[in-house]
């Protein structure tokens, strides 16, 4: 029976889509259904067997020996993924951390040339080969060699990318297998602040982004050309290679443009991001599944955090101008292998002309980098930033009528130190230094005397 891991409270969408012999057993885990692609499984364990022990060195050694036996005759080319996954109990997260780390010492022990190529953490898209363990309980595990991995995967920032978007179109390329080329044209519905164009762009591609809000950052470039009008009215000149739509928009309204930007042979490729809000998701999937036997619906990971950009920004950044809605608050469905939230796919609709070009109609020009501004006040040239602006020398004074004095207070003469007085300086023949009125000298003739 196959294991199916997947976000915590999205287990009842897998068992729908998984269809008959499908169940719930516990927060991210469900059980039943072929080991094949899904949208809402992370991870698909295929027949994963059981493994106990006692203690944590006990049950690492149990895995060992299950993978040593099953690769016994096994021959490692190249990396193969080490995986370990846990419940949703709290404590079992760092025991599944040190259990990864006691079983691979165990392989490295028996096998280390293999040990060596082992490389953890969850594998690419698609079905693998490797050693994939799941955390039952802090004395037993689930075993397979075998998995089909989706989800999410995990990218680098980019600093010239206006938004985190760029990631969405990142992540598709990769995952579908191809991606705008130098020369390519492409129109991206919903733009700003541009992180799709730039996806494009920086590979050579000439975009046209077409949203009322403005481009940022590395959006702004020659081979960028911004028209500032409704997305939903766009009519492009002559066919297109990619067409990009990421919008804050109704799925429905997203599937019913894309229908007609398809009937009319308008792009010839496509990536689409569909945010189902209160939709039922699987509804949705099934109609951009329909629109064409081409068309790949790859792995899906889900979330329920909304985008990071403020309301206000995710309503710019809606080709259709419209503002930021309750619905918008829900819990999105990332299907086709996205970075972040919604659905894409990708069609090849018509063969590719080589005459095809993007033309710029009348009034239409190339965004234009806006001045840089200087930021003011700090010292970029030592380790910690360091205010250039200087405080005033003076002191704030103010008289008796509360209006401020500027300037430097008048210092106040600082206060002589008196001297100490020395006594006076006594004759050792005086009569005072032998403490009466007669003199020393007297006093030594008597003594000599006597």
């Amino acid at each position: 029976m196959n294991l199916h891991l997947c976000q915590t409270g999205y287990e009842a969408f897998l068992v729908k889509e998984l269809g008959a012999g499908a169940k719930r057993l516990s927060d991210g885990l469900v059980e039943g259904g072929e080991a094949t692609e899904t949208c809402f499984a992370h991870l698909t364990l295929k027949d994963p067997v059981p493994a106990e022990g006692k203690s944590l060195n006990a049950l690492a050694g149990a895995i060992a020996d299950f993978f040593g036996a099953s690769a016994r005759e096994e021959r490692f080319e190249g990396p193969w993924p080490f995986c370990v996954e846990s419940a949703a109990d709290p404590g079992l997260g760092r025991r599944a951390k040190t259990l990864a780390e006691e079983t691979l010492a165990r392989v490295k022990s028996r096998m280390g040339r293999v040990a060596k190529l082992a490389a953890p953490g969850r594998p690419g898209s698609g079905p693998a080969r490797g050693l994939f363990i799941y955390l039952e309980s802090g004395e037993r595990a689930l075993v397979t060699r075998e998995a089909f991995a989706g989800g999410q995967k995990r990218m680098g920032d980019d600093p010239q990318a206006p938004s985190r978007s760029y990631l969405k179109a990142e992540e598709a390329y990769g995952v579908l297998g191809r991606q705008p080329l130098a020369g390519d044209t492409v129109v991206d519905l919903g733009a700003a602040p541009g992180g799709w164009s730039y996806s494009a762009a920086k590979r050579g591609a000439v975009v046209m982004a077409v949203d009322n809000g403005p481009l940022k950052g590395g959006a702004v470039r020659d081979n960028v050309l911004h028209r500032a009008e409704d997305a939903f009215k766009f009519v492009p000149a002559q066919p297109v290679d990619w067409l990009f739509c990421d919008m804050v928009e109704d799925p429905d309204r997203i599937a019913d443009l894309l229908q007609g930007w398809l009937e009319r042979g308008w792009c010839r490729r496509f990536v689409v991001n569909l945010k189902f809000g209160r939709h039922d998701p699987l509804r949705v999937l099934d109609r951009a599944r329909a629109f064409g036997p081409a068309a790949r619906s790859c792995a899906c990971a889900t979330s329920t955090t909304t985008a990071r950009s403020s309301p206000r920004r995710r309503g710019l950044e809606s080709g259709s101008g419209r503002g930021y809605t309750k619905a918008m608050r829900q819990p999105r469905f990332l299907l086709a292998f996205l970075g972040l939230l919604g659905l894409s796919i990708i069609l090849p609709y018509a063969p590719a002309r080589a005459d095809d070009s993007l033309v710029l109609e009348e009034g239409d020009k190339p965004a234009k980098k806006p001045a840089k501004k200087k930021k003011k006040g700090y010292d970029y040239d030592k380790s910690k930033y360091k205010s250039k602006i200087e405080e005033p020398t003076g002191s704030y004074r103010f008289n008796e009528k509360g209006e401020p004095l500027y300037g430097e207070p008048k210092k106040k003469p600082a206060a002589k130190k008196k001297k100490k007085s020395e006594p006076p300086e006594v004759d050792p023949l005086a009569p005072e230094a032998c403490g009466g009125e007669t003199s020393c000298l007297e006093k030594k003739s008597d003594a000599d005397a006597l």
